[in-house]
């Protein structure tokens, strides 16, 4: 995510610490980020926002590398009890909208932005800025991309889904589809290379041929 003026760029993740003690101060239950996609595992640990400038090669075109920035503890909300009282509960759904994991991310990234704002543009009154003006939201300029090359409806969220999909259906090998599209392992690559039924009827055909071959 590009911020403006004086970092190349900056990313946002969250990880998990694992705990055993389960009164720690901030620990709780969270899913396992490093877990399998379709088995749930569910950890004591302690939440936490990491955000990282990202810094471009020089010599020659690649990946760019990721350097640690702010390492900002994010616990969740505390559940109340059952027998807790209904105005309790409301501040506990308002607590933990305050404190999810995107609400977190997006403080965490736009801290950085404007404490580099203040040092560098301290006249300016917007904290993302390219060149001092306001930030436009990227829907805007992206339902008006799409539509002006005829693909209304395209999702930004779903182009890497896409992408591998379309590779995958080309014959292109998993191995260089992981390559291109930067996945570590096999199974997340699985998780993007949905199969829609169309696709699997004809498989479903050969198996009842089959099947009414044996009987």
């Amino acid at each position: 995510m590009s911020i403006g003026a004086p970092i190349p760029g900056s990313a946002g993740d969250d990880t998990l610490c694992k705990k055993t003690g389960k009164q720690i101060p901030g620990v709780g239950i969270a899913l396992d980020p490093m877990s399998p996609p379709f088995p749930v595992n569910l950890h004591y640990g302690l939440r936490f926002v990491q955000v990282s400038v990202l810094v471009s090669p020089v010599e020659s075109p690649g990946a760019a590398r990721a350097l640690p920035l702010r390492f900002d503890f994010a616990p969740p909300a505390t559940k109340p009890k059952k027998n807790a009282a209904p105005e309790t509960y409301a501040t506990y759904k308002n607590e933990k909208k305050q404190k999810a994991l995107p609400a977190a991310g997006l403080a965490a990234i736009a801290s950085v932005a404007k404490a580099t704002r203040d040092e560098k543009f301290p006249a300016c009154r917007w904290v993302f800025h390219p060149n001092e003006a306001q930030m436009k939201p990227i829907q805007t300029k992206w339902a008006q991309v799409t539509k002006e090359c005829e693909l209304d409806g395209l999702l930004f969220h779903n182009l890497w889904r896409t992408a591998v999909r379309n590779m995958v259906r080309a014959g292109i090998a998993e191995k260089v589809a992981m390559r291109i599209t930067g996945h570590k392992t096999r199974a997340f690559l699985g998780l993007h290379n949905i199969i829609t039924f169309p696709r699997r009827r004809p498989k479903w055909s050969c198996i009842e041929s089959r099947r009414a071959q044996l009987v």
